[in-house]
C-alpha cells in the first residue's frame, strides 16, 4: 500500500520538523492544476492551505531460522516479541507478522531504527536433545522517499513535495545457532608445584562463546546472539578426576579451581579455540571428551611487607630532621612507633644514639632494651621507648640507629626506612628516617630527630671579632710568599675551594702592581702557575661563637669612612652556615649558622677598603638586633718595591727620570739577582738631559738631545779652522755621532731616577746599598701621572740622584737597593725583609765607542768596556753622499776582540775607496800642526754586545728609543805613493847583481798592478822583471837568474836584478811598463813611474 501527498514546496521546512508518523494532504481549490496522480489516487495542487492528517505506524514481518551448530533445523523452538509469539517449523524457521518498525530511511525525517529483541526457547525433552535458549536481536524500519515536483507552469510558487512510506516490509532475524547440550568433559586435576592429584576441589567453567570454528555453522553477520547458560560445576573425586555433563557443544570455555590457579593443561583433547582466555572448546564430534591434566598453583597469602616505623611519639615537625615538642629531652624516652608487631629479640646493642651536634655518642638506658620486668619493646611489639642517660641538649640533632637484623616482624621481614612520602593509616610516615649502611654489618634505620629549643630574646654581641691577614693554610703560592710577605693571602682555599687567586686587603693601586710582579716571579723563576689574580678589595674576619653567643643569625653591614653603607659580599663556609639568599651583594648581609654550631667563624669581606668598617650585629629570632661589634679594616700589607718598567722592557709605558714624573724598571733573571726582587734597569735612555728641563702633559724631555752635550765636546779645529767632523749629513734616521776627542772630554753628569713601590709610601732613612756608586737625595715621591714622556702614568716613587749613570751602570751591575725597615705606607706598614723591598742594577747600557782607526790594514776600534761580537754582526762606514756607505758583517775569521779592542780585519771590508767613506772632515786629529791632518768617517756596530750581551741593537728591544751613536773614524792609510826614495844594493860599476828595495805607502798587488800574469802572486820572475823594468846599460838584463818578491805586508817589493856583464857609471834602472794601484784605496792614483836608480 503506498500513501502520496502533496504540498507547497516554500513549505518544505516546516514540514521536515513535522514527526515521521505525520503526513501532509492538500485540497485542490478552482483554478489550480492537476500536477502529479499515483495509482488511482490524483491530488490537486492547493496554494492556500495545508491539513495535517495522522497516519498509521508502518508494521514489518521478522522471519527467521533456528539451527544447532551443524545447521541441522531445530524444531518446536518457541519464538516470541514482546506478547506476539509462534514456534519453529520443521525447518526450524518463524515468521512473526504485524511489528511495528522502529525507524525510517530516506531523506528529511529520517530516524534511526531501535532494536528489538527476539526470545528463543527450544523445547524441553527428557529423552532427546535439549538446546541452549538464545536471544537474538532486530531493528525493523521503513524506507521513505522525498521527491519535489514544480507546477506546470514552472513557477516555484505552485512546486509540491512528495513524501512517500513504505509498510508491509519483511526484516529478517537471521539464523540464530544454538548448541545442543551434550557434551561430556572430563580430566584430571593436579598439583603444579608437586604433581599430586587434587582432590574434592570444585571446578567451574565459564562459557565463553559458540560456535567460532570456522566449518561449524555460525550466524548471520552483525547479528548478536546471546545464550541463557547454567552454572557448570564439578569436584574432584578422591582420584583428582572430574566430570562434566551436559555441556553445550561447539562452545569455548574458561576454567576456575576453587582454592587455586590455573597453571597449565597437558595430553587430552582440548579442540580448537579463538577466544581469550579459553582453555578448552567441546565437540559433538565426542561423546567423551577427556581434556587432560589441568595443573594449578594453590592460592596461597604470605607477609612479604617489611615493618617500618610510622612515627616517633612528640615530634610536632615531621621534617629531616624531625623536630621534638618542648617537653622531650630524651630522659623521658623517646617511643618509636612501628606498623605491624616486632618479635621480641631486641637486646643491649640493637640500638645506637648519636649526637650530630656535639659528634658523640649519647648514653641510653641499654637494660630497658633487653629487660623482661620493664621492657623497652610493648607488650604488642608495635613501640620501643629508648630513654637516654642524660638530657640532650636544645637545638641539638641526634641520630637514632636501629639495627635492621634486630628489628623483625612475625615473618621475619627486616625493618625499613620508609622511600618517598606514604601514608599510613591516614598519617604521613616520617620524612626523618633513612636507611644507613656501614653502621652494623646488616645495615640500620636511622632517625634524625633534633630537640626544641626555645626562641632566642638576647643574644648578645659576637666575642673576640678580629681582622687576620692570613689563613694558616697550605697555599698554592708558598714560593711566592716565601720570597715576598706582601703576596699575604686571606684565603688559601679554606673557605673557597680550589682558590687560584690571591686575595688581601691593600690599597687599591696595589692590585696591578704585585700581580704583575707575581706573574714575572713565576715566568722568570721558572716555577708552577702564577695566581690567575691579585684582589686586594678582600677582607678575613672571624668572631668566636660559644656559651656567650646565642645567636645564630647575624646582620653585617659595612660601611665607609663617611658612615654610609655599601653593598657588601660575604663567603663563608659551609660547615659554619650561609648566607641567606638575596642579601648577599646588597647593604645588608645576613649570616644564618649551622644549628649547633660552635667556634671560630671566618668570613672573607668582598670589595672592601682599608679604612671601612664592618658591625656584625647579633639578631634574636624576632629579628630584633640584640648586640653589635664594629671593626675598622685596615691595611696590614707592607709596600715592597715592584716591576721597573724602564722604557719598555717587557713594558709599553715609559721610565722613570726626574723627581715629579717617571715609571719603573722590571723583574730580573739575572744570577746576581735574588728570584722575585725587581730588576733596575739603566738603559740609555737615562742620559737625556734632565738640568733645566720640565716636563707637562704631552711635553717630553728633550730625548733628541741626549747625545748633544757629548757632541759639544767634539774636535772643532780642522784645517779651515771653521767646522767640526760632519756627523750629520746623510746620516740614517734613528742614528748619530761623535769624536775620540769628545767622549775623552765627555762628564756623563747626575741623573734622577725613581724606583717603583707597590703603594703610596714615606720614606724614613736610607736604603742600604751595596754597589760603589754613591747614590743621594732619597726622596718620596707618590702619585706620580706624568713620565718623562710627558704621557700619563700612575705611580709611586723613591727618587735618587745617580753622579754617573755609565759608571752606575757598568760598575754596579748586580747589586742591590735595599729598602727594608725605611720605607712604609700610608697605613704605617713597614716594609721589612720578609717584603722583599730590593731592586737590582742591570747594566742595559750598550757599549760605547772611544776611539776609531783605520790604517788601510785594519780597522781598530776602541770601547770603553769589555766587549763581545757576535758572528754575523754588521759593521757600516758611512759617508756623506748618497750610496756613500759600506755594510759588511763579520765573524771570528775576520776579526780579533782582546778586551775592549776590536780588530776589524781587510778580509772583512776589502779595497776601500777613502774618498767615500773618509769624507766627514780633514782635521788636525793629535793638535800637532806637524803631523799631516786626516780625513774622519763615521763608523756604527750596533750588533757589538758588553760581557752582559747587551747592544745598541737589543738593549730596547729594537724600538729606538734613543739615537744609535757611532764614532768618528781616522783614515791613518794616507796617500798612495812610494813612502821613500828607493833603496840599492850592489849597485856600483862593473857589478853583474843589485838589488832595489821599492816601499809603498799601501799594500799593493802585482797582478791587478799588472807587473804579473798570476793572480794572487807574490814574486816576478826574470822575464816579467825585464818586461816592466828598463836597464839603460851597454849590458842586459839575465832573465834567468833575476826575480822580485813582495814582503808580507804587501809593501815593500825587493827586485834582484842580475846582467850579463858588468853595470857601468850612469846607467840607470827603473818602471817603466807597470801601473802600481793601491790595495787599501781603489781611489787613489796608479802608479806608473818609479824613481830610477842611477849606478854612481
Amino acid at each position: 500500500m503506498e500513501h502520496k501527498l502533496f504540498h507547497k514546496a516554500k513549505l518544505a521546512t516546516a514540514i521536515a520538523l513535522v514527526s515521521t508518523t505525520t503526513l501532509l494532504t492538500g485540497c485542490l481549490v478552482d483554478g489550480d492544476k492537476s500536477n502529479t496522480n499515483s495509482s488511482a489516487t490524483t491530488v490537486q495542487e492547493d496554494a492556500s492551505r495545508i491539513s495535517v492528517t495522522d497516519q498509521a505506524t508502518p508494521l514489518a514481518q521478522i522471519l527467521g531460522l533456528v539451527q544447532d551448530t551443524n545447521g541441522n533445523p531445530v524444531v518446536g523452538a518457541r519464538v516470541s516479541i514482546g506478547s506476539a509469539s509462534t514456534t519453529t517449523d520443521t525447518n526450524g524457521a518463524y515468521a512473526i507478522a504485524d511489528v511495528p518498525v522502529t525507524g525510517f530511511t530516506g531523506g528529511t525525517g529520517a530516524a534511526a531504527a531501535t532494536s528489538i529483541q527476539v526470545s528463543i526457547v527450544p523445547a524441553s525433552s527428557t529423552t532427546g536433545t535439549n538446546y541452549l535458549s538464545a536471544t537474538v536481536s532486530v531493528s525493523p524500519q521503513a524506507s521513505t522517499i522525498v521527491q519535489t515536483i514544480n507546477g506546470a507552469s514552472g513557477n516555484t510558487e505552485d512546486s509540491l513535495l512528495a513524501i512517500i512510506t513504505t509498510d508491509g516490509l519483511a526484516v529478517s532475524a537471521g539464523t540464530t545457532v544454538v548448541p545442543a547440550m551434550s557434551s561430556t568433559v572430563t580430566g584430571i586435576l593436579r598439583n603444579a608445584a608437586t604433581g599430586e592429584v587434587v582432590a574434592n576441589t570444585v571446578i567451574g567453567l565459564e562459557l565463553l562463546g559458540v560456535n567460532t570454528v570456522a566449518q561449524q555453522q555460525v550466524q548471520n553477520a552483525g547479528v548478536g546472539t546471546s545464550y541463557g547458560v547454567s552454572s557448570y560445576q564439578a569436584a574432584t573425586d578422591a582420584n583428582g578426576a572430574f566430570v562434566f555433563n551436559n555441556l553445550p557443544v561447539d562452545a569455548e570455555y574458561d576454567l576456575a579451581i576453587e582454592g587455586w590457579i590455573y597453571a597449565s593443561q597437558a595430553g587430552g583433547v582440548t579442540g580448537s579455540t579463538a577466544l581469550t582466555g579459553a582453555k578448552f572448546s567441546t565437540t559433538p564430534e565426542v561423546t567423551n571428551q577427556n581434556i587432560g591434566t589441568i595443573k594449578a598453583n594453590l592460592i596461597t597469602s604470605a607477609d612479604d611487607v617489611e615493618p617500618f616505623v610510622t612515627s616517633v611519639s612528640g615530634v610536632v615537625v615531621n621534617a629531616a630532621p624531625g623536630l621534638l615538642n618542648d617537653d622531650l629531652d630524651g630522659t623521658q624516652g623517646l617511643t618509636i612507633n612501628f606498623s605491624e608487631p616486632l618479635q621480641a629479640i631486641i637486646d643491649a646493642n640493637s640500638v645506637y644514639v648519636y649526637n650530630e651536634t656535639l659528634k658523640s655518642e649519647v648514653d641510653i638506658d641499654r637494660n630497658a632494651l633487653s629487660s623482661t620486668s620493664s621492657p623497652a619493646l610493648s607488650a604488642d611489639g608495635r613501640s620501643l621507648t629508648i630513654t637516654t642517660l642524660a638530657a640532650i641538649a636544645p637545638n641539638q640533632i641526634f641520630s637514632i640507629y636501629l639495627s635492621k637484623v634486630d628489628f623483625l616482624d612475625i615473618a621475619n621481614n627486616a625493618l625499613e626506612a620508609q622511600a618517598g612520602t606514604p601514608v599510613f593509616l591516614g598519617e604521613d610516615t616520617p620524612a626523618y628516617d633513612t636507611f644507613a649502611s656501614g653502621v652494623t654489618s646488616a645495615g640500620s634505620v636511622k632517625l634524625q630527630l633534633q630537640t626544641f629549643s626555645d626562641p632566642i630574646t638576647s643574644a648578645g654581641q659576637v666575642v673576640g671579632l678580629a681582622q687576620i691577614t692570613n689563613d694558616g693554610g697550605t697555599s698554592d703560592f708558598e714560593i711566592l710568599q716565601s720570597l715576598n710577605a706582601t703576596f699575604e693571602d686571606v684565603d688559601s682555599g679554606s673557605l673557597r675551594a680550589g682558590d687560584t687567586d690571591i686575595e688581601q686587603l691593600n690599597e687599591p693601586e696595589a692590585q696591578t702592581r704585585i700581580q704583575a710582579l707575581a706573574a714575572a716571579t713565576y715566568a722568570d723563576a721558572g716555577i708552577a702557575s702564577p695566581p690567575t689574580a691579585v684582589a686586594v678589595d678582600v677582607a678575613r674576619v672571624q668572631f668566636s661563637i660559644d656559651g656567650t653567643t646565642e645567636s645564630s643569625t647575624y646582620e653585617l653591614v659595612l660601611t665607609n669612612e663617611f658612615g654610609v653603607a655599601k653593598a657588601l659580599t660575604v663567603d663563608v663556609s659551609s660547615v659554619v652556615g650561609t648566607v641567606a639568599v638575596g642579601t648577599n651583594g646588597t647593604t645588608k648581609v645576613t649570616l644564618e649558622l649551622v644549628d649547633g654550631f660552635t667556634g671560630v667563624a671566618d668570613l672573607l669581606l668582598q670589595s672592601v677598603e682599608p679604612g671601612e668598617t664592618i658591625t656584625i650585629s647579633s639578631l634574636t629570632d624576632f629579628g630584633s638586633i640584640d648586640g653589635e661589634s664594629s671593626i675598622t679594616l685596615t691595611d696590614r700589607i707592607a709596600p715592597t718595591t715592584i716591576i721597573q718598567n724602564s722604557y719598555g722592557q717587557g713594558k709599553d709605558t715609559s721610565a722613570v727620570v726626574g723627581s715629579n714624573y717617571g715609571n719603573g724598571g722590571e723583574l730580573s733573571e739575572i744570577t746576581a739577582a735574588t728570584i722575585g726582587a725587581p730588576l733596575l734597569n739603566i738603559t740609555p735612555r737615562l742620559l737625556t738631559p734632565q738640568a733645566g728641563e720640565t716636563v707637562s702633559t704631552g711635553v717630553s724631555l728633550p730625548i733628541a738631545s741626549t747625545w748633544v752635550a757629548l757632541q759639544d765636546k767634539m774636535q772643532d779645529e780642522d784645517e779651515d779652522d771653521n767646522a767640526d767632523v760632519d756627523i750629520a749629513t746623510d746620516v740614517a734616521a734613528g742614528y748619530t755621532g761623535y769624536d775620540a776627542t769628545a767622549f775623552t772630554a765627555w762628564s756623563v753628569g747626575a741623573r734622577t731616577m725613581g724606583i717603583a713601590v707597590s703603594e703610596d709610601v714615606t720614606l724614613a732613612g736610607t736604603p742600604l746599598v751595596s754597589g760603589a756608586q754613591v747614590l743621594t737625595g732619597w726622596t718620596a715621591q707618590n702619585d706620580v701621572v706624568l713620565n718623562d714622556k710627558g704621557l700619563a702614568v700612575t705611580a709611586d716613587l723613591i727618587n735618587f740622584s745617580v753622579p754617573n749613570i755609565i759608571d752606575f751602570a757598568n760598575l754596579d751591575h748586580g747589586k742591590t737597593i735595599d729598602f727594608s725597615g725605611v720605607i712604609s705606607d700610608e697605613s704605617g706598614n713597614t716594609a721589612v725583609v720578609a717584603n722583599n723591598p730590593v731592586v737590582v742594577v742591570r747594566d742595559l747600557m750598550p757599549p760605547l765607542l772611544t776611539n776609531a782607526v783605520y790604517n788601510g790594514e785594519n780597522i781598530v776600534l776602541t770601547y770603553n768596556e769589555n766587549i763581545v761580537v757576535p758572528d754575523n754582526s754588521t759593521i757600516t762606514l758611512d759617508g756623506t753622499g748618497n750610496g756613500n756607505d759600506l755594510s759588511f758583517n763579520v765573524d771570528s775569521t775576520n776579526i780579533e776582540v782582546a778586551a775592549k779592542t776590536l780588530t776589524i780585519k781587510r778580509a772583512a771590508f776589502g779595497n776601500l775607496d777613502s774618498e767615500l767613506y773618509f769624507n766627514r772632515g780633514l782635521f788636525d786629529h793629535d793638535d800637532d800642526i806637524n803631523t799631516v791632518d786626516r780625513a774622519h768617517g763615521l763608523i756604527i756596530t750596533e750588533d757589538t754586545e758588553d760581557a752582559r750581551e747587551v747592544s745598541w741593537a737589543n738593549w730596547d728591544g729594537g724600538a729606538g728609543l734613543v739615537p744609535i751613536p757611532g764614532i768618528a773614524i781616522r783614515d791613518d792609510a794616507g796617500t798612495f805613493e812610494l813612502s821613500v826614495a828607493p833603496t840599492t844594493t850592489g849597485l856600483t860599476n862593473t857589478s853583474t847583481s843589485f838589488t832595489v828595495k821599492y816601499r809603498f805607502s799601501h799594500r799593493i798587488d802585482l797582478f791587478t798592478s799588472g807587473l804579473t800574469a798570476n793572480s794572487g802572486a807574490t814574486t816576478l820572475t826574470g822575464g816579467e822583471i825585464s818586461n816592466k823594468f828598463t836597464l839603460t846599460s851597454g849590458t842586459t838584463i839575465d832573465t834567468g837568474s833575476s826575480s822580485a818578491d813582495l814582503d808580507d805586508t804587501g809593501r815593500v817589493l825587493t827586485v834582484t836584478v842580475s846582467t850579463a856583464g858588468g853595470i857601468a857609471s850612469s846607467d840607470t834602472f827603473g818602471l817603466t811598463a807597470g801601473t802600481i794601484a793601491s790595495e787599501w784605496d781603489s781611489n787613489d792614483s796608479l802608479i806608473t813611474v818609479l824613481t830610477d836608480v842611477t849606478v854612481p
